[in-house]
């Protein structure tokens, strides 16, 4: 009982790391191609 409830906790804990890092890294591959765009133009 004790080991499952550590288990989905940190299943919690990376999910919510990782969306976080997925909206950080889309944010900065967003940033990305408009400063090119920027350039070209």
């Amino acid at each position: 009982m004790a080991f499952e409830s550590e288990v989905s906790n940190m299943y919690q804990i990376y999910s919510l790391v990782g969306i976080i890092v997925l909206l950080w890294g889309i944010t900065i591959w967003a940033s990305i191609p408009e400063e090119q765009e920027d350039r070209r133009y």
